[in-house]
């Protein structure tokens, strides 16, 4: 009885001391966020109170409209948007026929192909600035939207990390399916518009999200490829709150909200289907 009474105070402070240790993480990851949105919701009188509160007295959203407007805010909004929803409809675009002719279309070079994708995405980014940079700008597209997007859409996170995604939810599709359509008599081309894109949806959706959310955070590029400020997107523009002599902490972690509130409800909404895209891209 006693050996069983041990084992039972041995479980609880076990459980106990897991359940401490799960919560001094969980609060030491969620704090900063909640410190960044307290203060984008303090006037400025209150952002440098001493000592400082966790809960504005006077809640304002002076921070996101009034300094928002005097810092460019809505136009680094609006280019985060327009570079990041067309980085998705490219890569995705490419991405999602790729990965059916690696499904489903055995070729040649088959392997080489996964091979290269999966190298890709060890390189950094970093590597391939300057000579993209120099290639722009034989191009003429430096400072424009368009060098970005085909920056974002070739790198890591762009069309390796979709095709690799999107090749491992297509292959649970039964080939049963694509047989009997081509058994009717459906082209290759009618096979993907009537099979692959209805069935391959799920996976298409949370690929384009994960896109969407690595190119809506993306700074390093931007500051490379782009120096126009009507055409910088919201993380270079936190820039626009840091001024020689003083920094506008309201505006800047307003601005900070704004980043960080799309990426985390969009992942928050599929990260169940994310996670089983991605087992079943390792598994295949």
């Amino acid at each position: 009885m006693k050996n069983k009474h041990k084992i039972r105070l041995w479980k609880l402070a076990e459980d106990g001391l897991t359940y401490c240790t799960m919560i001094v993480i969980i609060l030491v990851i969620i704090f900063p966020f909640f410190w960044i949105l307290s203060t984008s919701l303090k006037p400025k009188n209150e952002v440098y109170q001493i000592p400082p509160k966790f809960i504005p007295n006077h809640p304002t959203l002076e921070n996101y409209i009034g300094e928002g407007k005097r810092n460019n805010l809505l136009m680094y909004t609006k280019n985060s948007i327009i570079t990041s929803l067309s980085t998705v409809v490219l890569t995705i675009s490419l991405a999602t026929m790729s990965a059916y002719v690696m499904s489903f279309l055995k070729f040649k070079f088959n392997k080489l192909y996964n091979s290269v994708f999966v190298v890709i995405q060890i390189l950094p980014v970093v590597t391939a600035v300057v000579p993209l940079f120099m290639m722009f700008r034989v191009m003429g597209i430096i400072n424009t939207r368009l060098s970005l997007v085909l920056t974002y859409s070739a790198s890591a996170w762009g069309i390796p990390i979709a095709i690799i995604l999107l090749s491992g939810y297509l292959s649970e599709i039964p080939v049963e399916i694509f047989e009997a359509a081509r058994i009717d008599g459906c082209s290759t081309v009618g096979v993907f518009w009537r099979i692959v894109l209805r069935l391959g949806m799920p996976g298409i959706v949370t690929t384009s999200i994960y896109v969407f959310i690595s190119v809506w955070q993306e700074l390093l590029i931007v500051y490379r490829l782009i120096s126009r400020e009507n055409l910088k997107t919201l993380p270079p523009g936190l820039e626009s709150f840091v001024g020689q002599y003083t920094t506008d902490w309201g505006g800047l972690m307003a601005t900070s909200v704004v980043i960080a509130v799309p990426a985390m409800v969009l992942f928050l909404a599929v990260q169940k289907y994310f996670i089983n895209n991605l087992a079943g891209a390792v598994k295949g």
